[in-house]
């Protein structure tokens, strides 16, 4: 930990760990970049991921006493893990969290800030507990909200009966409340009736230029999970892939699923982050693919994908395959980027096709996509941007 007590005192509190093994932390670390160095620390309260390493000095980390190696030693995995994921476990958790968390911020000098970034209800449980403990501010940053479900009937958006209140007095309570995507915050505006900034994930790079030539290589790539939200759109375009005259490589920790084992699709090894980018100009076209399942319909609808910044930022065609409701789909179609397909069928992928294949109208969308990153998605600006919210909860200006 860093000697606190001074001007500014910043802390991180999440499930989550700020790792560069999965999206959320990437997010993070693209995002805030050296703003991460002010934090005084990092409160880790459930994730098996590694830290960043130049991190790790300022983290902690508390594993639910359910999901401990001791716990499934004396009661099995099987009831460990049930009792896990009851309330009672999750409240005595959080309390415990809120504890330490207290122990560890410095007696006197400024009122901490804190940065929370909730995955379950676990984060927004320990935080206010640790409100009771001790006088705080906090800005919220939702990147994924993983309690929302679409009424299929009626398609109105609903929460469990045990998490709306919750969420309300945490999105009300929080000095500031900053949203992954456009959509997500006006489904909390007009939800809880609240105010919200969006933040999302730059591109790792913008001082990329389009290809002066371009010689086709008949090949797309994927860079990415093979989870069910992607996944879901993959296996509607492979299909497709003889007929169109192209394969598919997929970079990805996880093997290939059945619907995706095909003729046309080569399983890679998946690339240190920092060479994503780089990796992807050597395809005549990066997938952004979006799930049209109902069981993925928050994530589609609500969330920005870290690796959307990145797609349009690489110099090659980004074709994004989703639902025409979901936030990705709607922030390309709001800006004119890259190529979208939402009805996925042979006809409707030839026509995005056509625009790979053409030198001319694949080098207008790459410049289009690059100027876009340029004036929007630096990681300077992102920063700014954090940097603009941050101060505005530090330094208030009365009115």
């Amino acid at each position: 930990m860093k000697n606190a007590g001074q001007a500014e005192a910043i802390w991180f509190l999440a499930e989550m760990a700020v790792s560069e093994q999965h999206g959320g932390g990437v997010t993070l670390c693209r995002t805030l970049g050296r703003n991460m160095d002010e934090f005084d620390g990092l409160f880790c309260l459930s994730d098996f991921h590694e830290i960043a390493p130049h991190l790790r000095e300022r983290s902690i980390k508390w594993m639910p006493f359910f999901r401990s190696d001791f716990s499934r030693r004396i009661l099995g995995c099987r009831l460990s893990e049930w009792c896990f994921r009851q309330v009672w476990a999750e409240k005595w958790h959080a309390r415990q969290c809120a504890k330490r968390i207290h122990g560890l911020l410095p007696v006197s000098g400024p009122r901490p800030l804190f940065l929370t970034s909730p995955q379950t209800t676990l984060a927004i449980r320990t935080m206010e507990q640790l409100q009771k403990l001790r006088t705080l501010s906090y800005v919220t940053w939702i990147m994924d909200d993983n309690w929302v479900a679409k009424n299929p009937r009626n398609g109105e958006w609903n929460y469990p009966r045990n998490v709306a209140p919750l969420l309300d007095r945490h999105l009300r309570q929080a000095a500031k409340v900053v949203t992954i995507s456009q959509q997500m915050g006006e489904h909390y505006q007009k939800f809880f009736g609240i105010d919200f900034e969006v933040l999302f994930a730059p591109s790792p790079n913008d001082g990329i230029c389009a290809p002066t030539d371009f010689t086709p290589s008949r090949k797309l790539a994927y860079f990415g999970t093979l989870s069910i939200w992607p996944g879901d759109a993959l296996a509607r375009l492979v299909p497709l892939l003889p007929e169109l005259g192209y394969t598919l490589d997929i970079f990805s920790h996880h093997s290939l699923p059945s619907n995706l084992q095909h003729s046309h699709v080569c399983k890679m090894q998946p690339l240190p982050s920092a060479e994503v980018q780089s990796k992807m100009r050597e395809y005549d076209a990066v997938l952004l693919p979006i799930g049209f399942s109902s069981a993925t319909a928050s994530y589609t609808n609500f969330n920005i994908a870290t690796k959307m910044a990145e797609c349009l930022g690489s110099g090659t065609v980004t074709l994004a395959i989703g639902p025409e409701h979901a936030a990705m789909i709607r922030y390309f179609k709001t800006h004119d980027l890259g190529l979208c397909v939402s009805d996925v069928n042979l006809s409707t992928v030839k026509q995005a096709f056509n625009v790979i294949n053409s030198r001319e109208l694949r080098s207008q969308s790459i410049e289009n996509d690059l100027a876009h990153v340029r004036s929007r998605l630096t990681q300077v600006q992102a920063r700014r941007r954090w940097e603009s919210i941050r101060d505005s909860v530090l330094f208030p200006v009365s009115s």
